[in-house]
């Protein structure tokens, strides 16, 4: 089936064209099915006579790829489109295809996960390669789903968790899997899937390509091949990250993939994965550069525990709405073809509901108040450039008492970390996430401009790139609540220097909120206290420079180069 979210319609490099379906068929490029066919069998060692399915397998080439390189293997395709099986009938060749129009999770009334083998009546599945689909309209609800045994089916979940699922329930032990996945594999809300290959698999290889591999699709391509076999304790995974430069090089043909593979990769140990505390692959950080990590992780501490937290109203920056014809309750705007209002239960066409756009450049009468959207967070300080009309019925503006607190404000969308500290009142929408000092604890007044002298810091920004890989553009890049909390701000202890350190850089930090203006120097200090809380001096925080220097030159990045050198030290004393 090979699919991604949306309908697409592309040539590969054999000129081929893909057919157009509701599923939004995407068939996997010759030269990207050739590299990963080449790496599974080389990771595989499979004998030559083994057998190898595609669970969806659209029009075959990533069995045509293994076929091409081993031509004795047995070759097993599925895919649920009968014009993709078609195609693949046409397209195999010479060589042992057998290939089946089905769905390879099984149909709504499957008492169990299908077994591949038994469908072509071999015995057991020694390999699979598969491209899963991405996002795709599943057959069977989610209820069913669990019914047949998919663990992965709650929560938030895609279509290529379940592919993975099912191929680890099919391959026999000791088999080898190679799945082209999304990158989105490496954000929280999959860390379940991570969890469950990096405890019980053994990962042979993580390879982060990004986008671009896939024509007009713009999300992050990643291999992920692994052993159905324990990962054993000293077992090391192969991982490669490409960054803009390589992928250029690669998919305008002045470099292959094996060239960078040979120059760029290197080994981790799977416990890595294992051990870290919120279950991330992080690839990118070498075995050398352990000794800087461990700086922040002995440091990491439940710092937004003595916060509450919370983002806006679920409004686009625009705030559109579509308005029920019956009641003239309002809901946020919607794509979908019909609507029910919440308020009266009329149900009617889309078009039917009034459009109405509530956000506003310029306040328009008295019922308008700020608001403050995404691009209005910068570092260190955040200023509403829209008004919003405050008393639309059905829409949840959540609590008032909040948008008139003194709040941190971070930036859910975009690369880097924007943080900023807000007295006036405004509310903000759904991608400005907010946090105050929670009332019932002790917290010390100068907490919020702490926290936000580490968040703007380039010390914090380091291990950011390096541990959640958020270190060049992509397509809709965003950071989550999650992903805040897991960022190590060390937890001041009254009468300890990390105390004083702490007041030192909220100090500083209200000096700037207090002038409206973070001067070079200003920043500097700040910078210095900052890196000294979490144990570097004048040497270590080279280190912090070359990971800002390899980042791409981004916007969030360049807004942070210093003009001159500064001292590391512990500064509250002076």
């Amino acid at each position: 089936m090979q699919t991604m979210q949306n309908t697409i319609s592309l040539q590969d490099e054999n000129g081929r064209q893909s057919a157009e379906k509701n599923l939004g068929a995407v068939y996997t490029p010759a030269s990207l099915a050739d590299w990963v066919a080449r790496t599974f069998i080389e990771m595989a060692s499979l004998p030559s006579n083994a057998v190898v399915c595609d669970p969806a397998c659209g029009d075959g080439e990533l069995l045509r790829a293994v076929q091409a390189n081993r031509p004795s293997m047995t070759l097993l395709g599925i895919d649920v489109d009968p014009s993709a099986v078609e195609i693949a009938l046409k397209r195999k060749g010479e060589g042992r295809f057998l290939f089946m129009n089905c769905d390879a999770l099984g149909s709504p009334d499957s008492s169990r996960i299908p077994s591949w083998a038994l469908l072509f009546g071999k015995k057991n599945i020694d390999g699979v390669i598969a491209n899963p689909p991405w996002g795709a309209d599943l057959n069977a609800s989610r209820q069913e789903l669990t019914a047949i045994g998919y663990s992965f089916a709650k929560g938030q979940f895609d279509s290529w968790n379940l592919f993975v699922e099912a191929t680890l329930n099919n391959l026999r032990p000791a088999g080898t899997a190679a799945f082209i996945i999304p990158d989105s594999i490496f954000l929280p809300e999959h860390a379940r899937m991570r969890e469950f290959l990096h405890s019980n698999v053994q990962i042979a290889l993580i390879a982060r390509l990004g986008e671009g591999f896939f024509p007009e699709v713009f999300r992050g391509t990643a291999i992920v091949i692994v052993r159905k076999t324990p990962p054993g304790s000293d077992h090391q995974v192969e991982t490669l990250r490409l960054n803009r430069e390589d992928r250029s090089a690669v998919l305008t043909g002045k470099k292959t993939l094996d060239e960078i593979r040979q120059a760029k990769a290197h080994l981790l140990p799977q416990s890595r994965f294992q051990n870290d505390l919120f279950g991330r692959w992080d690839i990118d950080s070498a075995i050398s550069e352990d000794a800087q990590i461990h700086a922040y992780t002995t440091r990491r501490s439940d710092w937004t525990q003595w916060l509450c937290s919370g983002r806006g109203v679920e409004l686009s920056k625009f705030g559109h709405v579509d308005v029920c014809p019956a009641c003239d309750f309002a809901r946020p705007a919607s794509k979908k073809e019909n609507l029910t209002c919440a308020n009266c239960g009329h149900t009617s066409r889309s078009l039917d509901f009034r459009k109405v756009q509530i956000v506003k450049d310029e306040p328009s009468n008295s019922d308008a108040f700020p608001f403050l959207v995404g691009e209005d967070v910068g570092r260190y300080f955040a200023s509403p450039s829209r008004y919003i009309a405050k008393s639309v019925s059905g829409i949840n503006y959540k609590s008032q008492d909040v948008y008139s607190r003194r709040r941190l404000l971070i930036r859910k969308t975009g690369v880097g970390i924007k943080a900023a500290i807000v007295n006036q009142p405004s509310m903000t929408n759904q991608v400005v996430f907010h946090y105050f000092e929670n009332p019932a604890l002790d917290v010390p007044p100068f907490f919020l401009s702490y926290c936000l002298g580490i968040l703007g810091s380039r010390t914090l920004l380091a291990y950011h790139l390096r541990t959640n890989g958020d270190n060049e553009w992509r397509s809709h890049p965003y950071i989550t609540q999650k992903v805040i909390s897991g960022l190590p701000i060390p937890l001041p202890v009254q009468g300890t220097e990390s105390w004083k350190q702490a007041r030192a850089i909220a100090t500083l930090v209200d000096q700037a909120l207090a002038k409206n203006e973070l001067t070079m120097k200003l920043d500097a200090k700040i910078e210095g206290l900052v890196a000294a809380q979490f144990g570097f001096d004048d040497s270590s925080y080279s280190w912090i420079e070359r990971v800002l220097s390899q980042a791409e030159s981004l916007e969030p990045i360049r807004a942070l180069q210093l003009g001159s050198r500064f001292r590391v030290t512990p500064q509250w004393a002076s």
